[in-house]
């Protein structure tokens, strides 16, 4: 009984660490595009 539930627990931790990574990387390609755009809008103001 105790190794289904210790598999369960890894099984619902690795889930929940795979979650948070799509999470990061989803904010990650967010703020990438935000940087660009800022960039972008930077470089005209300048000319």
């Amino acid at each position: 009984m105790m190794s289904t539930t210790e598999e369960t627990s890894n099984q619902f931790k690795f889930r929940t660490q795979t979650l948070k990574y799509l999470m990061n990387i989803e904010k990650l390609r967010n703020s990438k595009r935000y940087l660009e755009k800022t960039y972008k809008n930077n470089i005209r103001k300048g000319m």
